[in-house]
């Protein structure tokens, strides 16, 4: 139950913002992986010059996916 209102509080953070597609300001992507799952989030740098997280998510593995190398 914590863990789905900490979700909930995140991702409706005024914080996040919508990927302007008609922005000529570019769009990233970054992935983290280790033996126990990945984590992305999608970013896009905004007019003032700062760099802001438009989404992210993470994956457990599960224990077969844990041993690919």
């Amino acid at each position: 139950m914590a863990m789905q209102v900490l979700k909930s509080t995140i991702i409706h953070s005024p914080i996040l913002i919508s990927i302007d597609y008609s922005s000529d300001c570019p769009v990233y992507l970054a992935v983290d992986s280790s033996v126990h799952g990945v984590g992305w989030i999608l970013l896009q740098d905004c007019a003032d010059g700062s760099c802001c997280p438009a989404c992210f998510g993470s994956i457990a593995w599960n224990e077969r996916e844990a041993h690919y190398s």
